[in-house]
């Protein structure tokens, strides 16, 4: 099946987003369709890139975006089939992305994780200029599940402990301090530029 898109009508110099979602359609991720839904209200043109399905009908002809969706791979039953799942849909995504360069300039790249398969993507479009943000959902409650008390020791170890404040978390320091490096503006600050 090939990929479908929608025509947009949308001003070509707004900034564009590139959201690049694998595990479900975006008709059926409400976090990641209210992003969208943000980003569009906010005036930047978005591009996702995500499994089809009969649950993507709703967005398809949402106006300011336009939909890239390759065929869903088959649910995984093994290790092997985890592989083929993402190798499918990296070399999907892979694809469509260059679709969407080739198609538009594309300022931010989003890239809806897990799985953390797509970070080659961000090395190519961070060369032709595109900011990235990696939207990291769901992480922390797999691994705890999976570590049961090694992650809570770890995360007692490098945070501090229970109710020991955003200031003992090692991580949250360096966020911050790398975010005012970079020039955008941490919670409460204005943009400076």
């Amino acid at each position: 099946m090939p990929a479908r898109s929608c025509a947009t009508d949308r001003d070509h110099a707004a900034p564009h987003v590139l959201v690049i979602l694998e595990n479900v359609p975006l008709g059926v991720d409400v976090r990641v369709r209210k992003e969208v839904d943000d980003l569009l209200a906010a005036g930047f043109r978005v591009t996702v890139i995500t499994q089809s399905a009969e649950q993507n009908d709703d967005v398809r002809a949402v106006p300011g975006l336009t939909l890239l969706e390759y065929p869903p791979p088959p649910q995984p039953q093994s290790l092997l089939g985890y592989v083929r799942e993402y190798g499918l849909s990296f070399w999907w995504a892979c694809l469509l992305s260059g679709r969407a360069r080739a198609r538009n300039r594309i300022d931010v790249l989003q890239l809806i994780q897990p799985p953390d398969i797509y970070f080659p993507l961000a090395w190519v479009h961070k060369l032709f200029g595109a900011a990235v943000v990696v939207d990291q959902h769901d992480l922390m409650p797999e691994l705890i599940a999976v570590w049961g008390k090694r992650a809570e020791r770890f995360l007692t170890g490098c945070c501090g402990g229970p109710g020991a404040g955003p200031s003992a978390s090692p991580t949250r320091r360096s966020a911050r301090t790398t975010t005012r490096r970079s020039g955008w503006p941490t919670p409460g600050e204005g943009r400076t530029t």
